[in-house]
């Protein structure tokens, strides 16, 4: 039970670590950033290329992320989708200005079960796009198989 509690901790504190001190892999569970909402953050201003590696858990699970420019200069950057092989996933882009009002909202090209999905494009200074990963049909998950999204600026 000691070394449990050991390794429980010594976990926590490097998620702790990577999160306060900006590692550059993100690790996800049940119920986090499932909404629109609640997205998790994978860039702001002054920030760098971002990867977060996790399962869909469920057919429902969405994952929300948040690439957030409310204090930056336009820039370009692309957003890739890896599934885990034999598992389809889809990709969704939400673009809001900086009144908060949806200015776009578009599903990525779905390349098929397995196969990577991406796109690129602009953001303008003082908005947020919100990028939505989810199941692309009711088999299409496995909580023990996590997927690669990976965010790139690019200069």
């Amino acid at each position: 039970m000691k070394i449990f509690k050991k390794i429980s901790t010594m976990v926590m504190t490097l998620t702790m670590c990577l999160m306060i001190f900006g590692g550059d892999v993100v690790f996800a569970k049940t119920n986090w950033g499932d909404t629109f909402e609640d997205a998790v953050t994978i860039y702001k201003h002054g920030g760098d290329s971002t990867g977060v590696v996790v399962p869909i858990d469920n057919v429902n699970d969405n994952d929300w992320y948040l690439i957030d420019n409310s204090s930056g200069p336009d820039f370009w950057f692309g957003v890739g989708l890896t599934p885990p092989s034999g598992i389809n996933y889809d990709l969704q882009y939400v673009k809001v200005d900086e009144n908060g009002a949806l200015t776009k909202s578009r599903h990525v090209y779905d390349n098929g079960t397995g196969n990577y999905d991406g796109f690129a494009t602009s953001i303008d200074a003082g908005c947020k796009v919100y990028v939505r990963v989810m199941s692309h049909g009711r088999n299409d998950y496995d909580p023990n198989r996590p997927y690669e999204l990976k965010f790139t600026k690019q200069d």
